[in-house]
């Protein structure tokens, strides 16, 4: 097995080891698995050790699916105001969500874009039903 593997599996913390450990199959090599399995017998972890690992992964755990279900209120007058050239800027951000697993953050951000497109679109038709009533 390469070197840089058995270093990098060496400077993990406790809990990212364990999360290592838990991947899905088919996440690393059989052969890093098991390095990896040597590395934490090796620690001698004791009980307080795995449940300070195991709290720390709960933790970033509930942070990740904070950050996935968190909404996007800070963006919607911006995108509801942007319309047809917010899409530069939206359809990356979107693409990024929608990749970071935040699909909630993902319909949001295109909902409120979409809102702001229509919103433009019955202002532009109001707009010209008004300027051609006027020169009529």
């Amino acid at each position: 097995m390469d070197r840089d593997i058995e270093q990098h599996i060496r400077s993990l913390s406790n809990a990212d080891l364990l999360q290592y450990l838990e991947a899905p199959a088919g996440t690393y090599l059989p052969e890093a698995i098991a390095f990896a399995r040597q590395e934490a017998d090796t620690r001698h972890l004791s009980t307080s050790q795995l449940r300070e690992a195991e709290e720390e992964i709960a933790a970033c755990e509930a942070k990740r699916i904070a950050d996935a279900n968190a909404s996007v209120e800070q963006f919607k007058l911006y995108h509801a105001l942007g319309g047809l050239p917010a899409i530069v800027w939206v359809f990356p951000t979107w693409l990024t969500f929608k990749r970071q697993g935040k699909l909630r953050k993902a319909s949001q951000l295109l909902g409120w874009w979409l809102t702001g497109l229509v919103l433009q679109v019955i202002t532009g038709i109001l707009l010209y039903l008004y300027i051609v009533g006027r020169s009529s």
